[in-house]
């Protein structure tokens, strides 16, 4: 009777550290930076932490997005390559309200649109908002709350 009650308690512990994993998963991310447009501040190999599921960006936020389509601009789902999901990582430059950053000169709008943010990498080759104009909130994925590595995380 006692191995019963242990195989009940087993399964219970399990199925409590799968319901909280799937929900970690579901709200946070470890990316780790792969290209130059954010070299400054992310080198590539930097690690970071990604809260997903945010309310609201600001200016100076770095954030996770898919990454764009050359042709069609901006996306709300990530691209895939071989079954692997591809995202970006900007910081935003403007939000919805703020002037247009001289960075888009070129655009007709004076202001950002409402629903919108300015997303530029720090590399001036950067695929970012300079060429897409700006980016649909509902595109942001997640928030980089932290730098990973070589130690304690790091606030971003």
């Amino acid at each position: 009777m006692r191995s019963g009650r242990t195989g009940w308690l087993v399964l219970v512990l399990l199925g409590t550290l799968l319901l909280l994993y799937r929900t970690l998963r579901a709200h946070w991310s470890i990316v780790t930076v792969d290209g130059l447009s954010m070299a400054n501040s992310l080198p590539p190999g930097q690690r970071v932490l990604v809260r997903h599921r945010v309310t609201a960006v600001a200016r100076g936020d770095i954030v996770l997005i898919p990454r764009p389509d050359q042709r069609e601009g901006w996306r709300l789902h990530p691209p895939s390559d071989d079954g692997k999901p591809r995202w970006m990582l900007k910081r935003v430059a403007a939000v919805a309200g703020d002037s247009m950053p001289v960075e888009l000169a070129h655009a007709h709008d004076q202001v950002v649109p409402e629903a919108t943010v300015v997303l530029l990498g720090e590399h001036q080759r950067s695929w970012d908002s300079r060429q897409l104009g700006p980016c649909p909130v509902e595109a942001v994925v997640g928030k980089v709350v932290a730098k990973l590595g070589g130690g304690a995380a790091r606030p971003v």
